[in-house]
């Protein structure tokens, strides 16, 4: 059978290597196939959370978008470089700060994923990203299931970040005592 290839939202066919995530809500994005073990394992426990008056699940995921980051011409967003999806993106708009359950945020570092909300500056607390510059990390699908399975990584340098990306006022660093479990 002849290959058909993946839609994004904008109707546009999606890059080879691209895997979709799901939620237990039936949320969906697309992220680069090496990186799905990773979104997927933080997803899953997600969804085990419990909804509370400030969190009531996943409603919405955002993932790859083949962009430069908003406001930045030129500077590749993570969203189609290393990987980053959106989290509840309506109810957590870049640059606010709504109360982003400090639990989802903490599963989020759990999988050596970055989260926008411990940036210094240019908060985007609905964002997750495995690229250094935004204090996320590249896992393996092995260093996944050790997570997954309540085991520690021997390796704790996911919290040493990269340099800024943007530079100047709007860079997106982490703050250091933000460091991942893992």
């Amino acid at each position: 059978s002849a290959y058909t290839p993946a839609i994004d939202a904008s109707g546009m066919p999606m890059p080879s290597g691209m895997t979709q995530i799901r939620s237990a809500s039936g949320a969906t994005a697309w992220v680069r196939s090496d990186a799905a073990p990773q979104f997927q394992a933080a997803i899953d426990e997600i969804d085990k959370l419990p909804h509370t008056d400030t969190w009531k699940g996943i409603k919405t995921l955002g993932g790859y978008s083949d962009r430069s980051v908003r406001g930045h011409p030129g500077v590749r967003s993570s969203h189609g470089e290393e990987g980053a999806i959106d989290i509840n993106e309506n109810d957590y708009p870049a640059g606010s700060r709504n109360g982003f359950p400090p639990e989802v945020a903490q599963v989020l570092r759990k999988y050596g994923l970055g989260w926008g909300g411990d940036w210094t500056t240019s908060v985007d607390e609905m964002h997750a990203s495995r690229r250094a510059r935004e204090g996320g990390r590249m896992l393996t699908p092995d260093e996944v299931e050790i997570i997954k399975r309540g085991g520690a990584l021997k390796d704790k340098s996911s919290y040493l970040l990269a340099p800024p990306i943007l530079g100047g006022s709007t860079s997106r660093t982490a703050s250091l005592n933000q460091k991942t479990d893992i």
